[in-house]
């Protein structure tokens, strides 16, 4: 490792990552892993969004042309503010309309675990806050 790639630059002072403790090193690890995993998330989410934009477009083009009635209540739903009877969908069209429900329920499991992935990031950092109290920055030279 060269002299370059052995500093990490916390709080904008410099450290020998091989001069941290043992608990300075194992937060800056656990820091790593999970902005790697924030980062697949977020491929993930983006790669969910693609595909609900593509299941909507598919939707959109097999949906009836008669809305439902303004007193019906039960077996309906809301696409674009217009009210559909689910019983003159098409197979297809329902199939879209679980493949929807499906990818939404994704996209919300995804957002929580990137919720709980940056709070999980947020206390490492602090957590090596304090694990370098001790430490002593590296000189400019």
């Amino acid at each position: 490792m060269t002299e370059q790639q052995n500093l990490i630059t916390i709080d904008n002072q410099q450290y020998r990552v091989d001069d941290l403790n043992e608990e300075a090193k194992k937060q800056l690890v656990n820091i790593q892993t999970t902005e790697a995993f924030i980062q697949r998330l977020n491929n993930q989410r983006a790669i969910a969004q693609t595909g609900r934009q593509s299941y909507a477009q598919k939707l959109s083009n097999l949906l009836p042309e008669k809305e439902a009635a303004a007193n019906k209540k039960k077996d309906v739903i809301t696409i674009d503010d217009k009210r559909y009877n689910l019983d003159d969908f098409s197979e297809e069209a329902n199939q879209q309309v679980v493949n929807l429900r499906t990818v939404d329920t994704e996209l919300q499991n995804l957002g929580n675990q990137l919720a709980i992935a940056q709070t999980a990031r947020q206390a490492y950092g602090r957590a090596l806050a304090e694990a370098i109290q001790d430490a002593t920055p590296v000189k400019p030279q």
